[in-house]
């Protein structure tokens, strides 16, 4: 049944970015509903053209440079990339050249939406392309494998659609359209980087434990790794290029603050708790469980718990550091929204740690002790407070200090009105599905006849569940009265949306970024003319070669100012 409603939900989820798209196009470049759907169109075929003609040309290379070697011989492949390069060639040709017309004849067509989408879709998925074929590339010559052929080629095809379409884009692109994708590519290399460099980092930290402690290893350590460093190595020279070179210097728009905070700290700080919640247990298992292992092989995924933690803190520490509000000593809402991150993150982890306490105590009154493996539950009872209660108990301090020192101001904070909120939602919302099951289980135990003790080690889980999370949305809920209570009329910043209207105004743009306001851009296209009658300035307009023009009065002065 889901499977069946699949296409229709993605069909939905099509519309709604297309009718969004609509709105912030028409917002940003001035193109008409008609013009704006047109050029989405035509772009959005000229894409899927280009990954015909490029899935084709490289399937073509692949059967005939590989067959040659006696390596395959497939049919399938061949008929299939031949269709491709039928179909893909002439359609990709005939649009390309109607969009090479469009952008002489037309000014506009260069910053429009659709043509910033299409070349943001070619450079993103021709440097995916071309990041995995390198990957490839490099990780068989790394474990002595020779030469993938098909990787070269792949990568050469990939490679080429790449550093031609940036050409076209540092030509014909609008740099107002393109940041999107410095911010994608970052992305694309850090997200890769962080994972595969974990990966490596903890195979040569495992490889290097098992060399000193003498702990018998299972498989080729080499064949492992090699791939890990060579995904690593082609992942950190797409983030530098795209992020270190480009997007680190880009204004400072929503979605650029997202990928620092999401994609930068908040995955740092989940690989750092996760590593150090994973080092910490087998600490304390090792103390309070009942092992005949030895210690060397009882710790060997220790090196990989602590090179995930490194990592984790590398992106981390770095991301928190491009951020660098605190600096000034003045708190802005992107140091609130980074301290609620890692608030949520701490109180998620110390929740779960109070939850597993619980459902041991619970266990424990159905005749359970603490001997032999069930020190383990009390190991990771014991980490997950340790890891979570101190960084939820710094952050959430922090943001609860600086609302005391004037709710009527920081009451009104966007970050602590949705965080408050999904909080005591989330809560409340495991807390009800707990105490179901758990009067599901209590009663499926009642009627069959075997309600008892074995019912408390049943219902131990869901119990835990629901008094834990009970606790914190009854400990939040105390916090969104209290700033219902607290909370007085306030002046608020009404300042939504600037537009400027310049001839160059890029020191004033940047500041304006900076400070994360909406600014809407238009280009002036000579000096603004005063005029004091209306006559007059019907005048200048007749006689005025320019589409658009802004009219501002003051008082009985009318400013004519002619835009691009």
């Amino acid at each position: 049944m889901f499977a069946g409603l699949l296409p229709l939900l993605v069909l939905i989820g099509i519309v709604v970015l297309i009718v969004r798209a609509l709105g912030k196009g028409r917002e940003q470049t001035g193109e008409s509903v008609g013009v704006l759907i047109r050029r989405l169109f035509q772009y959005l075929a000229m894409l899927a053209a280009l990954a015909l003609v490029g899935f084709g040309l490289a399937g073509v290379l692949e059967a005939v440079f590989v067959s040659t070697e006696g390596v395959t011989d497939e049919t399938d492949l061949i008929a299939r990339s031949v269709a491709f390069l039928v179909v893909g060639v002439p359609v990709y040709t005939g649009l390309a050249l109607y969009a090479r017309s469009r952008l002489r004849v037309d000014p506009e067509e260069s910053s429009s939406l659709g043509w910033a989408t299409y070349l943001t879709g070619a450079l993103i998925g021709s440097l995916v392309a071309s990041m995995v074929s390198s990957a490839i590339l490099l990780g068989e010559a790394l474990a002595g494998d020779g030469l993938a052929t098909a990787s070269l080629l792949s990568l050469v095809i990939w490679g080429l659609v790449w550093i031609s379409h940036r050409w076209v884009a540092h030509r014909f692109g609008d740099p107002d359209m393109m940041w999107v994708e410095h911010v994608i590519g970052s992305f694309a290399g850090l997200s890769v980087a962080l994972a595969s460099g974990a990966v490596a980092l903890g195979i040569a930290s495992s490889w290097a434990y098992v060399s000193i402690f003498d702990v018998p290893s299972i498989g080729g350590r080499w064949d492992d790794l090699a791939p890990a460093i060579a995904i690593a190595t082609v992942a950190a020279v797409v983030w530098g290029r795209y992020w270190l070179l480009v997007a680190r210097h880009d204004a400072r728009r929503p979605l650029w603050t997202a990928y620092v905070l999401l994609a930068g700290v908040l995955t740092g700080v989940l690989m750092s708790v996760s590593g150090a919640a994973t080092a910490l247990f087998f600490g304390l298992d090792w103390f309070l469980g009942d092992t005949a292992e030895s210690a060397s092989s009882y710790f060997e995924a220790i090196p990989a718990a602590l090179a995930i933690l490194a990592v984790g803190a590398a992106s981390w520490t770095y991301h928190r550091s491009v951020l660098g509000t605190r600096r000034t000593g003045i708190r802005t809402e992107i140091d609130r929204v980074y301290d609620y991150l890692l608030a949520a993150v701490g109180l998620a982890v110390g929740v779960g740690g109070v939850a597993t306490l619980i459902a041991y105590g619970v266990r424990a009154l159905a005749g359970f002790e603490i001997t032999g493996s069930d020190g383990s539950a009390i190991a990771v009872a014991l980490t997950l407070l340790i890891v979570g209660a101190p960084l939820w108990a710094l952050h959430w301090r922090r943001v609860q200090r600086e609302w005391r020192s004037d709710p009527s101001v920081f009451g009104l904070s966007i970050s602590r009105r949705i965080y408050l909120p999904v909080v005591v939602g989330v809560a409340c919302g495991t807390a009800l599905v707990g105490l179901i099951v758990t009067v599901y289980l209590a009663v499926q135990d009642l009627v069959e006849g075997t309600f008892g003790r074995g019912t408390l080690d049943t219902v131990a889980v869901p119990v835990a569940l629901v008094l834990a999370t009970a606790g914190v949305g009854w400990y939040h809920v105390r916090v969104l009265l209290g700033d219902r209570v607290t909370l007085t009329p306030a002046p608020v910043h009404a300042v939504r949306e600037v537009i400027l209207v310049s001839e160059d105004g890029e020191a004033l743009v940047s500041a304006m970024s900076a400070a994360h306001y909406r600014i809407r851009r238009l280009h002036a296209s000579a000096p603004p003319s005063l005029e004091d009658s209306v006559e007059a300035v019907l005048r200048v307009l007749d006689a005025e070669t320019h589409e658009r023009v802004v009219i501002v009065t003051t008082g009985d002065r009318f400013e004519v100012l002619p835009l691009d």
